[in-house]
């Protein structure tokens, strides 16, 4: 337990969701000591592989002797997924728009999973965001999914037919 005056950072994930649910989407901005790392996933169907994969087969973390199996992403349900995505991440881009630029700092997970390197850059630079001194983090992070969607898909074919001409095609390049 801290007293409120002991707090020095919240982490909220999915802010922009969760603020707006409750219909207090201004108040980071009324809040202008409070920084904002606004991750974010490029990739909104591999979001939704994401969600599919958790909830399949309950893993949100990658133990070592995990075997990948290949998931099957019901058709009927996701286009109306990447639409509630795609709109979310847009609500969340629209939240923090008006903030001053000092205050929020944006990370793709796509970026900042491109590699070890890129990983402790971009720690670093939260480090600097934050006004923290520089130290040596070693992050255990890791993407559970492979970055290849032929490779985490058993119906891959069926999803490339579906997504193919739509505004969704372009989440399909590995």
């Amino acid at each position: 337990f801290k007293n409120y005056n002991q707090i020095k950072s919240i982490g909220i994930k999915d802010f922009s969701i969760n603020f707006k649910r409750r219909r207090i989407a201004n108040y980071l901005m009324n809040q202008t000591d409070i920084l904002v790392i606004n991750l974010y996933r490029e990739n909104s169907l591999k979001r939704l592989i994401s969600l599919e994969a958790m909830q399949t087969t309950g893993v949100i973390a990658l133990r070592k002797n995990d075997k990948s199996q290949k998931l099957h992403l019901p058709t009927d349900k996701i286009l109306n997924q990447l639409e509630v995505f795609e709109r979310e991440k847009n609500d969340q881009f629209n939240m923090i728009k008006s903030f001053p630029e000092s205050r929020v700092m944006n990370i793709s997970y796509e970026s900042y999973f491109a590699d070890n390197q890129q990983q402790n850059k971009i720690n670093q630079q939260i480090l600097d965001f934050l006004g923290v001194d520089a130290l040596a983090i070693n992050s255990k992070h890791k993407k559970i999914l492979s970055s290849s969607l032929s490779n985490i898909l058993e119906n891959y074919d069926e999803v490339c037919k579906l997504l193919l001409k739509t505004k969704y095609e372009k989440y399909l390049e590995n």
